[in-house]
């Protein structure tokens, strides 16, 4: 929604149009316009697509992939092993994701920063044993159906 220049683009401008009008970016069209560039102009839904097609793969094959006992005999799911696993997969199976080093002396948990951004959307949710990554993929056709 930046040029190279620092300026908004096209698509920048109507953010900021909509907003000023609205005087709200948090509803309505501006959250749409800012979802929908989100999953489209950041290749969120690309990102998502992976996650969906590693996690079934895995989990179609054992359902209690990344899962652990508790000492109550609950089966929880082990959520860091899971993203540790979709990390490697995608960086050096897939060879669709680079590793960075670390920020600011600190090594920051596998998709901390994307995950951040698509809870706040709803796209994403928690996780959950025999399914990996909730993802909320009727909310997704929404904001991917919303031309920009």
């Amino acid at each position: 929604m930046i040029e190279s220049d620092g300026k908004p683009s096209d698509l920048g401008y109507r953010f900021v149009d909509v907003c000023e009008r609205t005087r709200d970016c948090f509803q309505g069209t501006a959250k749409l316009i800012f979802g929908a560039a989100i999953l489209k102009n950041g290749s969120m839904d690309t990102f998502l697509h992976y996650f969906y097609k590693l996690s079934e793969r895995r989990i179609k094959d054992d359902p209690l992939a990344f899962t652990y006992v508790t000492a109550g005999d609950q089966i929880e799911f082990d959520s860091e092993e899971y993203l540790g696993w979709i990390k490697n997969e995608l960086a050096t199976n897939l060879n669709v994701m680079n590793t960075a080093l670390l920020r600011g002396g600190v090594e920051r948990r596998p998709f901390q920063g994307e995950f951040a951004v698509l809870r706040r959307f709803g796209f994403v949710s928690g996780f959950r044993v025999g399914l990996g990554l909730e993802i909320n993929w009727p909310l997704i056709q929404e904001y991917l159906k919303f031309e920009i």
